[in-house]
């Protein structure tokens, strides 16, 4: 195992910079993932770390070795593709033991690594099976089994997921996660998916524009998004014009659409415009709204969408719209159209964006 670095990291493709001044540090055994939309150089990074591509300017170093000049078969990385890239004409056990042959590994070793490679995938018995005969999630296991039997220092995972529908999909990310567990190595996964990303990472860091927009655990970056973009991108959320009435040691206040609220302390002075973002399952609606402890606001709803295990809600506070989402119980209140309601949540949920 060994962490991977990179300073101050810029690639232009022509007048395109596809990167753009990228400094990031994988921890040894950390599962990272590169997070955003397509475009925003994510792949362009993982194609450099694995040595497909030079940087215009900036270091890669991993297990502390400068390797930005190194090929690919000098850096001791394995990289799992989207297309899976399966050779149909040979069989699994050949698929797998393929790049161990290219390294003149001797027979008896080969047929150990495969063996042990089919054990951690959960494939024992697929040997002779050709590509044909296997579901997408079983080629997905084969592809990963090729990389992992060259025992390499960092796996690379360049949108593993996204050939497979949305079942399998689920099922795989956990699979993923529990073998990372497993296996202990340092892995940098790239996908568009925030669902991936929440589930499945140690950190991640949301690139935008070629840029990093924010690094943090799962949880830092979907209830503490640092901005408009990353609260956009990572989830629902409401944002909504507030402006800063008074700060303290621990909470800012701020009126918010004829409200009082209180939100978590931020550097802002008062009467600063800024935008309060609370996540619509952080807000409490009808009697569970009347507590103390929580901002306290008066909301009209104005639509209800039924989705099985919640309801949404749509509401008017003051001028502003408001969503909120309830977990479908026998307890939870159900609210009729054009009710007017207690709306509330805690200080601790909402966060501040500056403007």
């Amino acid at each position: 195992m060994a962490g991977v670095a990179l300073s101050d990291v810029t690639k232009r493709f022509g007048t395109v910079q596809a990167v753009s001044h990228v400094s990031l540090h994988v921890e040894e055994g950390e599962f990272f993932s590169l997070l955003g939309p397509s475009g925003c150089g994510k792949t362009t990074m993982l194609r450099m770390l694995a040595g497909f591509i030079s940087p215009t300017a900036g270091s890669i170093s991993i297990g502390g070795i400068n390797v930005t000049e190194l090929p690919p078969e000098k850096r001791d990385v394995g990289i799992v593709f989207q297309n899976y890239a399966i050779f149909p004409h040979m069989n699994v056990y050949d698929n797998i033991g393929f790049g161990l042959r290219m390294r003149k590994v001797a027979r008896p070793e080969l047929d150990r690594r495969v063996r042990a490679a089919l054990e951690q995938v959960g494939l024992r018995g697929y040997e002779k099976r050709y590509q044909r005969e296997m579901s997408g999630g079983e080629q997905q296991r084969v592809a990963l089994a090729r990389v992992l039997v060259t025992q390499p220092r960092i796996l690379l995972l360049d949108e593993p997921l996204s050939a497979l529908d949305k079942k399998l999909r689920e099922e795989m990310k956990y699979w993923i996660r529990d073998l990372h567990a497993q296996l202990g190595i340092t892995a940098i996964y790239v996908t568009h998916d925030q669902g991936e990303a929440l589930t499945m990472s140690d950190r991640i860091a949301v690139m935008r524009n070629g840029a990093v927009e924010q690094v943090g655990t799962p949880r830092e970056v979907y209830e503490q998004p640092q901005t408009h973009f990353v609260t956009d991108f990572i989830g629902e959320s409401n944002i909504l014009p507030a402006r800063v009435l008074e700060v303290d040691h621990e909470y800012v206040r701020l009126t918010l659409a004829g409200f009082s609220v209180m939100a978590q302390r931020r550097d802002v002075s008062a009467g600063q415009q800024v935008s309060l973002v609370v996540r619509p399952e952080h807000v409490v609606l009808g009697l569970d709204a009347e507590r103390r402890d929580l901002n306290q606001l008066t909301g009209r709803v104005t639509k209800e969408l039924y989705h099985g295990s919640l309801i949404r809600y749509e509401l008017q506070v003051g001028e502003q719209s408001l969503v909120a989402e309830s977990q479908n119980t026998l307890e939870q209140q159900v609210f009729p159209l054009g009710a007017e309601i207690s709306v509330g949540w805690y200080p601790s949920s909402c966060s501040l964006l500056l403007d």
